[in-house]
């Protein structure tokens, strides 16, 4: 069983004892809210939480855990009701939710091409090293390791330390 599974079986499992709320309760308890009824936004929250995993749905596999998505969208969810000031309730907690998971997915492809970005710079430093001591037939200095890549000794020393963790 995948970890989507797992954490879906788990989760609903939590949400069993939480009666979703229904078209007419969402209408009632965001009227309330519009009218300064702080008390209706724990009821709101949890009548919707079915609703958060079934938007995770759409943008499971896209890069970022399940378990996470839901968890974006959960606090988003939380914000929309404290963020609420009048309309339909439902269409703007699900744009909330929607976005709070696109920029999940968004910050997960952007830690990733971080990742790339760095990995190809250790790969050219290593590159250039294994060179540089063949060509001098010695080991090669910070120094000269940075010249040669037109970066900072500063820059160099960073690459090599990540380097070092990633081993």
């Amino acid at each position: 069983m995948d970890e989507q599974n797992k954490f879906y079986q788990m989760y609903e499992k939590e949400l069993e004892g939480i009666q979703p709320c229904t078209r007419e309760e969402i209408e009632e308890l965001s009227e309330a809210l519009e009218m300064g009824d702080q008390s209706v936004g724990n009821r709101l929250i949890e009548g919707n939480l079915e609703q958060v995993i079934e938007i995770a749905k759409n943008y499971a596999d896209q890069g970022v855990v399940f378990s996470d998505l839901v968890q974006e969208g959960n606090m988003a969810l939380t914000m929309a009701v404290y963020e609420y000031e009048g309309g339909s309730f439902l269409p703007f907690a699900q744009e909330r939710i929607e976005q709070a998971m696109e920029a999940a997915i968004q910050e997960q492809k952007g830690s990733d091409s971080i990742g790339e970005k760095m990995a190809a710079y250790i790969n050219v430093m290593n590159e250039v090293t294994a060179r540089l001591t063949e060509e001098l037939g010695r080991q090669v200095t910070v120094e000269e390791v940075a010249e040669k890549m037109q970066i900072s000794v500063d820059e160099v020393k960073e690459l090599m330390k990540t380097a070092l963790n990633a081993i």
